[in-house]
């Protein structure tokens, strides 16, 4: 049953942006950024099977209680960093009105690195670690009320969608059998949702906000595991399925931004919580 926990690196984090960005002259927007974050994830689901020599084993799945010891006895750590490509539009920003809309699309590249470890026996047991040549895609969209010239309220939703593989696998705890060829692949599905709602203040080119952040993580993995004996040809394969979860869900947020020039925005982003989660960003208004 545990020869397969291995599973449990199956964290894979997405580029994001959740950075504010006020308005410059025009109404479409680019911008560049720079993501981190490092996030601890919790088995949801977890199934295996193996087809040894051509016969296939019945699929099994942890239960509940199987999760729950796997979970207390182990630590999932996932970090990654990228870079991100944004475009957006302001959708609504009349004179008379203190509303101002805009959306954005988002695609980005991003460099992972997973970390699995018994807290039974203080080890890590696995570690896995990707080139910038995972990608992601998404949307955000940024709802700002001003109340007087210098005050105002802000709401960033946005959601995120990545998929890729890892380029690197350390496993210590299922190390390669002599005399054999053998190959380890395992893919990802990854969904990020985020809502930031802030109240903000504003003076000269500097906006600075604060506020709560609601978010949650889900991903979805598939692993797979294939020995061949050269001698007699028989395959071992062995196929893991797991869903996972962010233990976090709530944090602080703080923002600034500056307008450096007139079309030329800069903004950072930090998040306060159980991940530690961090944004900066260039974006050119026109």
């Amino acid at each position: 049953m545990k020869k397969f926990t291995l599973l449990l690196l199956l964290l894979v984090p997405a580029t994001f942006v959740t950075g504010q960005s006020p308005s410059g002259t025009g109404r479409f927007h680019l911008g560049l950024n720079y993501s981190y974050i490092s996030t601890e994830m919790t088995v949801s689901a977890m199934s295996f099977q193996s087809v040894w020599k051509g016969d296939e084993y019945p699929v099994e799945e942890l239960n509940g209680d199987q999760l729950d010891d796997l979970n207390a006895s182990n630590t999932f750590r996932k970090d990654f960093s990228g870079f991100g490509l944004e475009a957006g539009y302001v959708l609504y920003d009349k004179p008379e009105s203190r509303w101002q809309i805009d959306g954005s699309i988002i695609f980005g590249f991003m460099q992972a690195s997973y970390e699995s470890q018994s807290t039974v026996f203080d080890s890590v047991y696995f570690q896995a670690n990707s080139g910038m040549d995972n990608l992601s895609a998404g949307l955000k969209f940024r709802f700002d009320y001003a109340i007087d010239e210098h005050w105002g309220l802000s709401a960033v939703p946005y959601f995120i969608y990545a998929w890729g593989k890892p380029s690197e696998i350390d496993d210590q705890m299922y190390t390669s059998i002599p005399f054999f060829n053998e190959s380890r692949e395992f893919s990802f599905n990854y969904w990020y949702a985020r809502l930031c709602p802030m109240a903000y203040y504003e003076t000269g080119k500097v906006r600075i906000s604060a506020g709560p952040g609601f978010y949650y993580i889900y991903l979805d993995t598939d692993y797979a595991l294939k020995r061949l004996n050269p001698d007699t040809g028989f395959h071992f394969d062995d196929y893991v399925h797991s869903t996972a979860s962010g233990k976090s869900f709530v944090d602080g947020n703080v923002a600034v931004s500056w307008k450096i020039l007139d079309p030329l925005t800069l903004s950072a982003f930090f998040a306060i919580g159980g991940d530690i989660i961090g944004h900066a960003g260039l974006t050119y208004a026109f």
